[in-house]
């Protein structure tokens, strides 16, 4: 049914569905339990703390802290260094996340006992059999003791604003009991951590693997006006369109096993869904469908820009954070979260992506776990890609004239061999034809040329394919492509040298140009 199936269990038959994902939570081993059915009031005044902009804005001096604080740390390792990004990400988002979620105080007091858990455990997660019951065995002795604690001492935490707190507040223990609660946090953590951590990895990796992208998002956020507020946060297109784009991709649980129970008969398409029956909606469906996400599993926001993305939603073709009543409750917060680490990150650092992602799977924790940057390096530093972007000898031989002199390579070196080089190259000529003066055709020529460059480079798809006929151009000296991109880089040489030649005689442009 394809994005009618969206609509109908989204939309359409929303009133005649229920929830049953914490039935789904009590079947997995996590050591926590919670109420099967869900507390409607209690979810409400929940997602009023998580979508309001003001407590938003109340914690993201704290995600800035944090996320420079770790920016600095990658900056400053060891030339060489790799990198686990999922975790070593765990620190930022689990703190973050226990802060909003179970109070200041609690993240103060046991932060890092739980991230030392919480690492232990994800840093094995790729391994088969690694269960997390230790990590909230650990957090649900942590909270009992806390809540006996707040109930003992209320004026001790009157000003903290957290889930714990509302839950505390609104009668939540008198309707559940301390083992419900507990389960209820629990998940609620779960369901935070992960997804943000997931979705925050699979951002960075992909980006820093595209240099043409990374520019864009760091062009971004020098442009954005108050990185403090959420506003302006929210406004920033190209680093949203990343995020939707890489959950597209790349959902956890939640996102890719929507589950309800029908209240009543519903009609669904032509079938006719019986009363107590249950639904699952698998949003990758459409989510992965060439007919709606031309090469889906290309890394692309760009498709998701100039009004696509709210299209797209509009029309239930793309639904990462679930729409109408049931949309996810702490999309705000996670945003937040996100764009705050980019924005410290990307103009602070420098990383060489992985030489190959790992295979997505339907449960996205275990891959995203593998997921590591490369030579990490203070941004602008100078100290060298690794692998082929670093190929340029002191003769300035182009990366292709050394592929081609040497063994065979994988496409994948090098196309981040010439996207670096050639874009840097054309960025430069582009800058020094600004400043010869009166070569305004020239400047035009040239950033027209930079554009197009990038919009090429833009899909991995059409990376990989022009990646392949470089490298049989090599082998066989008759690729087009090869040959049409080769005259463009020659060009860019000579046009360069003559700008330069140019300005140091102060001689005018021939006739032609000025036309």
């Amino acid at each position: 049914m394809g994005k009618e199936a969206n609509r109908d269990v989204l939309s359409s038959l929303d009133p005649s569905l229920e929830q049953i994902l914490q039935e789904l939570i009590n079947l997995l081993p996590i050591s926590a339990k919670v109420p099967s059915e869900v507390d409607v009031a209690l979810q409400k005044k929940v997602a009023s703390l998580f979508q309001s902009e003001r407590v938003v804005n109340e914690r993201l001096p704290s995600f800035s802290a944090s996320a420079r604080e770790i920016s600095q740390s990658w900056a400053s390792l060891p030339a060489g260094a790799e990198l686990r990004v999922f975790c070593e990400l765990s620190e930022y988002v689990l703190l973050a996340d226990l802060e909003v979620i179970y109070g200041r105080a609690f993240r103060e007091a046991h932060g890092d006992v739980i991230v030392a858990e919480f690492a232990q455990w994800v840093s094995r997660l790729s391994q088969l059999g690694q269960s997390p019951i230790g990590f909230f065995k650990l957090i649900g002795e942590l909270l009992e003791a806390t809540i006996g604690d707040m109930q003992r001492r209320p004026e001790e935490y009157r000003d903290e604003r957290s889930v714990l707190n509302v839950y505390l507040e609104s009668g939540a223990l008198d309707r559940h009991g301390v083992e419900d609660l507990v389960g209820l946090l629990s998940m609620t953590l779960m369901a935070a951590v992960f997804n943000t951590q997931v979705s925050l990895a699979w951002v960075l990796v992909h980006l820093y693997d595209d240099p043409a992208l990374l520019q864009r998002a760091r062009d971004e956020i020098a442009a954005c006006p108050d990185l403090s507020d959420y506003a302006a946060l929210e406004r920033l297109p190209f680093l949203n369109s990343c995020i939707d784009e890489a959950v597209r991709m790349h959902t956890m649980l939640p996102g890719n096993t929507v589950l309800r129970k029908t209240k009543r008969d519903v009609q669904l398409g032509s079938h006719t869904v019986a009363a107590g029956s249950v639904m699952w909606l698998y949003p990758n469906a459409v989510h992965l469908d060439e007919a709606f996400f031309p090469e889906p599993k290309a890394f692309c926001p760009m498709r998701l820009l100039n009004g696509n993305l709210e299209r797209m939603s509009s029309e239930f073709e793309l639904v990462t954070f679930g729409h109408g009543q049931k949309r996810c409750i702490g999309e705000k917060m996670a945003r937040a979260m996100i764009v705050s680490f980019l924005s410290h990150a990307l103009p602070a650092i420098d990383a060489d992506p992985p030489e190959q992602l790992p295979a997505d799977g339907f449960f996205d924790l275990a891959p995203a776990s593998e997921l590591r940057l490369r030579n990490l390096r203070p941004a602008g530093s100078g100290r060298p890609p690794s692998g082929a972007a670093a190929a340029d000898d002191e003769d300035g031989a182009t990366p292709a004239a050394e592929l081609r002199a040497g063994e065979p390579q994988p496409s994948g070196a090098l196309l981040q061999s010439w996207t670096a080089a050639v874009g840097e190259r054309a960025a430069e000529a582009t800058r020094e034809a600004a400043k010869a003066g009166g070569h305004l055709g020239r400047v035009v020529l040239w950033e027209v040329w930079l554009a197009t460059w990038r919009s090429w480079t833009a899909t991995t798809a059409w990376r990989e394919k022009v990646g392949a006929a470089l490298w049989q151009d090599s082998i066989d000296a008759v690729s087009s492509v090869a040959d049409r991109v080769a005259r463009v880089v020659r060009l860019e040489r000579l046009l360069a040298v003559d700008v330069a030649a140019r300005e140091s005689l102060d001689e005018p442009p021939p006739e032609e140009e000025r036309a």
